[in-house]
């Protein structure tokens, strides 16, 4: 009889949750615990985890394989990875902090370095592949036989049946498309926080709540734009 998808078990105790905050999943984010250090600490942590697990994938046998020790377990194995980058990302994109741009920059090469194994992992993918084409499958619900099908095309849409230099081709495009990517999104937070509207007449604010008129005041102020003499 087919079974229900698994739920993605946290494998961390809540003490190495509070240890690294980017991974954290009860509750509220810890925002001011997310500082450019405990980034770098919680990504690297992560790719060790993942590297971790995906070593154990790799190395089960045609007999020990489960849908819930291959390809559940690989959804799993990226899991903080995925949630630590998201938190940093937008971190960077709502305060425009120099540092976490600079940790971004800096964690870039590691974290291409990590795909790039990942798609090139041999053993991971034969192991992936020999999941799939096990009878256990056929018994397996359609939700989770869409996991494995996705599972797969995740692999070979990323190169893994690529020869090894159009793997290195692929990971050096890849790598330059993220740099390419992050400083844009760099420049568009940077002109965001460059750019302002001075306003001298009230009747064009009319309706916005005082406390952004506010805060709108201070930053002003703030830039010099503002001031007793010539409020703005």
């Amino acid at each position: 009889m087919a079974q229900q998808a698994p739920q993605a078990v946290d494998k961390l105790s809540t003490e190495s949750q509070i240890a690294h905050p980017l991974f954290r999943k009860a509750g509220y984010p810890s925002w001011s615990s997310m500082t450019p250090q405990q980034a770098v600490e919680d990504t690297e942590a992560a790719v060790q985890i993942a590297r971790r697990e995906l070593a154990a994938i790799a190395a089960l046998t045609p007999e020990q394989m489960t849908f819930r020790n291959t390809f559940i377990a690989y959804g799993e194995a990226v899991v903080h990875l995925e949630q630590s980058q998201q938190y940093l990302h937008h971190l960077t994109a709502v305060t425009g902090n120099r540092m976490l741009q600079q940790v971004q920059g800096y964690l870039m090469g590691a974290l291409h370095q990590f795909d790039a194994e990942l798609m090139q992992n041999d053993a991971l993918w034969q192991a992936l592949k020999t999941a799939a084409e096990q009878p256990w499958v056929q018994d397996l619900s359609a939700e989770e036989q869409r996991i494995v099908r996705q599972t797969v095309q995740h692999f070979i849409h990323g190169g893994a049946n690529l020869s090894p230099e159009q793997k290195q081709r692929k990971a050096a495009i890849n790598t330059e498309l993220g740099k390419l990517a992050m400083m844009y999104g760099n420049n568009i937070s940077a002109s965001t926080a460059a750019w302002s509207w001075l306003v001298t007449d009230k009747e064009v604010l009319r309706g916005i709540p005082e406390n952004r008129l506010a805060l709108a005041e201070a930053e002003a102020r703030s830039r010099g734009l503002s001031t007793d003499e010539n409020p703005a």
